[in-house]
Order: structure tokens, then sequence, then C-alpha cells
């Protein structure tokens, strides 16, 4: 099982690519999100991006990476 490490850059790529109806973009590209926050949100995929590995391949986010755990000797 990987930990996910990072923080979001606001790239916009995990909002099903930018063409979610609530995301929009500043002048400089970052993503914001009209419903991020609300008390629904942690209830929606979005709210619990990214959960593995798979996620992050997915939208080839930069954000986040998939850390295996250290191995013991």
């Amino acid at each position: 099982d990987r930990r996910i490490e990072g923080s979001c850059t606001h790239c916009g790529r995990c909002c099903i690519n930018g063409k979610c109806v609530f995301v929009s973009f500043d002048a400089g590209g970052n993503s914001s999100c009209a419903i991020h926050g609300r008390w629904f949100f942690k209830w929606l995929a979005c709210g619990a991006y990214p959960i593995s590995a798979r996620d992050i391949a997915t939208y080839h986010c930069p954000s986040f990476v998939a850390v295996a755990p250290a191995r013991l000797a």
C-alpha cells in the first residue's frame, strides 16, 4: 500500500481535466473550485482525490506522488 504525498498545485487536471462545471482558471492558469470546502465536497470523488497511485497517473497529476513504504532490513 502506497502513501500519497504532496499538495495541490491548482493545475485543474483532476477536475476532469479542467472540464468540471465548478472549476475556473485565473489569468495565470491556476484552477479554483466553486464548491471546494462546502460541507458536501468531502463526499464527492474529487473531495477524496487522490486516493491511489492510479488516480495520480490517470490525470498525470504534477502535485502528488505515491510513495512505497520503506522496507525494514
